[in-house]
């Protein structure tokens, strides 16, 4: 690259005097500075829609989540001022398929139960089953189910739907209280093995349950006659398995 500066002694004349000016006082596109002012008065109709969108989309945003809170604040009071049968099907019937709608299905189906009304209540549990798909409480739908088989002396129906419960929603709150009924079905019906393997898997599943205690000591009641004791179990109970949830 040859020196735009003469060295000392070379002559230098007019021509040369100007490419020099030239090459120093001409910055290069990489040298300029950027010129806010200039950047906004080229392209300040852009940034003002882009900035009146973002705020839009931000206004628009803050005020859905304000309303959608509203919404479910309002609903749950609604749904806690329902404390009879009658309330919680008005509630439901203005909640659609939504998670609380759910919570009051559940709510209404122990209601009924409660008043005797066992067809009612298990019908309640089957429109959950089916509008309520990945509920978080849908292994209480089903344990529900069973408790109303159970009490309608339904004994044998009752023990596969607590076998469902186990083996579904192995880890979900609704497991221990599964196997707790699962080892009363048995002990009642003269099985005491069967009894002793559901009393023994929730405590070894379940250690935190509040049902562990009463496990613990209802097992510790039951002998096994010597001939039920050489014979096999009819079925294990099922290994914690499905939705993981706190123990």
């Amino acid at each position: 690259m040859s020196n735009p500066f003469p060295s000392p002694g070379a002559k230098s004349g007019p021509s040369d005097l100007a490419k020099t000016a030239k090459t120093v006082l001409t910055p290069t596109e990489a040298e300029q500075v950027f010129d806010p002012m200039a950047f906004y008065i080229k392209h300040g109709a852009k940034v003002r829609r882009t900035v009146l969108l973002a705020t839009l989309v931000f206004v628009g945003y803050t005020g859905f989540s304000w309303m959608a809170a509203q919404k479910r604040e309002a609903a749950g009071r609604a749904f806690a001022n329902a404390t009879t049968a009658d309330a919680l099907k008005v509630f439901i019937s203005g909640q659609g398929d939504s998670v609380i709608a759910g919570n009051a299905r559940l709510a209404l189906s122990q209601k009924l139960r409660e008043s005797g009304d066992l067809a009612g209540s298990t019908a309640v549990l089957k429109e959950f089953q089916a509008k309520h798909v990945g509920h978080p409480m849908e292994s209480g739908a089903l344990t529900g189910l069973a408790a109303n088989l159970e009490a309608e002396g339904k004994a044998g129906e009752a023990l596969e739907m607590y076998r469902l419960v186990t083996s579904k929603f192995g880890r979900s709150f609704s497991a221990p209280l599964a196997l707790l009924q699962t080892a009363r079905i048995h002990r009642a019906a003269g099985r005491v093995a069967d009894a002793k393997q559901a009393y023994e898997a929730l405590q070894s599943q379940f250690p935190r349950s509040l049902f562990a205690a009463e496990a613990l000591s209802e097992n510790q009641k039951l002998v096994v006659p010597a001939k039920e004791a050489a014979a096999e179990p009819a079925k294990p109970a099922a290994p914690a398995s499905g939705t993981p949830e706190s123990k």
